[in-house]
């Protein structure tokens, strides 16, 4: 899987789980809470950078260049790259024992 389809799939797996997590989706019980758990455990289990990364470019979308302090540019790409392929290699081995 290339950057760009790793960045469309975290992209997608997250706008679903912010969506679950909504304060709407709790009034409605219409929570999906296999989805929300996956994720949370997933995230837990990262490191450090890759949950600082993960979080800020896909959960919160913070600024675009939040990341300047502390990283440098080819340091970001290089941990983003790893932070992505981890979580979504957590997310199908999760999958698959669940």
């Amino acid at each position: 899987m290339n950057y760009k389809e790793k960045v469309k799939l975290i992209n997608y797996l997250i706008s679903k789980y912010n969506h679950q997590k909504s304060e709407d989706n709790y009034r409605f019980m219409c929570f999906d809470s296999d989805l929300v758990i996956m994720i949370d455990h997933v995230f837990d289990r990262l490191d450090v950078d890759y949950q600082r990364i993960i979080k800020n470019d896909f959960i919160e979308k913070t600024s675009k260049y939040w990341w300047n302090e502390y990283y440098s540019r080819t340091t970001y790409y290089r941990l983003k790259n790893k932070a992505m392929s981890q979580f979504i290699n957590c997310l199908h081995n999760r999958k698959m024992i669940l």
